[in-house]
């Protein structure tokens, strides 16, 4: 780790979650005057969070990279994983990410939403395309499946290795509460805003297959129980769905989704896919896997993937590759 702060008195970095490790002046080395250096060892592979202390107050590395996440601008590093390089960039054909704009009818309100859009999109006029609508996690925003998530290269390589169906995946804020406080205090009116706004916007806007069998949700953390709101909620719009890290909720104060979870036939109806992913680390796996056991005992069979890994982004790309595999298959 490398930090320019000539005039500092103390550089620290933070990996997130762990400890502060302090960073040393580097001294007597020609062209490395003014820097503060430390070496992390034993870091895991896959996606990191970290933050830098100058003098004890939070700052930001403007020679490192940087993404929104935590609620605020942060830094970000890469480890690189022996076994999985999806995400990376590579010599293959290269989709695009658009940014488009539409009026949300919950906040009155200019949204902006991401769109993935495959590399043959423009030279294929008369094709259609199925549509991920693809949400982040609490803390984050749209910007979150582009920087962290590197959907664009796992979808172009995935694509290009025949691994995955090509599709259309929008990408939008998961925070929408109107100014008279009645949206939901956790999740938000983001169920309402994609079904009545953004929905239709994409259809309107580009070459869709407008058929639930051709349209999913998915999410992490709170994007997953955003997700699991809005299919359950719109069975005639979703056909597929991803919970990635958001539990399974069967039954609440608030919905009861038994009907469905606890009747295999009905299930079979409504779902040509419930995906469910949560790592072993996670704090939301012990709730996870006693819904998955729940709803298991009645005959209903999501697609599972429970293994190790904690809630991170590192076990998210893991997740999004195993449903974008299944997805529209």
């Amino acid at each position: 780790i490398n930090f320019l702060a000539p005039g500092a008195k103390s550089v620290e970095v933070k990996l997130l979650g762990g400890q502060k490790q302090a960073l040393k002046r580097a001294e007597g080395k020609a062209g490395e005057e003014g820097y503060w250096t430390c070496v992390l060892e034993n870091v895991s592979p896959g996606f990191h969070y970290h933050e830098y202390y100058l003098n004890g107050i939070e700052v930001i590395n403007p020679w490192a990279p940087l993404c929104y996440g935590c609620f605020k601008p942060i830094n970000f590093f890469e480890m690189p994983e022996p076994d999985f390089d999806l995400h990376q960039l590579k010599n293959v054909p290269h989709g695009s990410i658009r940014m488009n704009y539409y009026k949300s009818s919950q906040t009155g309100r200019t949204k902006l939403c991401y769109v993935y859009t495959p590399a043959d999109y423009d030279k294929n006029p008369d094709k259609s395309y199925p549509v991920l609508y693809l949400q982040h996690g609490g803390g984050e925003n749209e910007t979150a499946w582009v920087w962290q998530g590197k959907i664009g290269n796992i979808l172009d390589n995935m694509i290009a290795n025949k691994q995955c169906e090509e599709m259309l995946v929008v990408m939008n804020t998961g925070y929408s509460f109107r100014e008279d406080g009645s949206s939901d205090p956790l999740l938000g009116s983001v169920t309402e805003e994609i079904v009545e706004d953004c929905i239709p916007f994409i259809d309107s806007f580009y070459r869709t297959k407008k058929d639930r069998a051709y349209r999913a949700m998915a999410g992490t953390s709170m994007g997953g129980m955003q997700t699991q709101k809005t299919v359950f909620a719109h069975p005639d719009l979703f056909a597929w769905a991803g919970i990635l890290s958001g539990g399974l909720t069967i039954k609440n104060h608030e919905v009861d989704y038994s009907n469905i979870l606890f009747d295999k036939d009905k299930f079979a109806q409504t779902f040509r896919m419930l995906f469910v992913a949560c790592g072993k680390q996670d704090v939301l796996y012990k709730m996870t896997e006693e819904g998955v056991s729940t709803v298991l005992q009645h005959g209903v069979t999501p697609e599972l993937y429970l293994t190790d890994g904690y809630h991170d982004w590192t076990f998210w790309r893991h997740s999004i590759v195993k449903f974008l595999m299944k997805l529209f298959r």
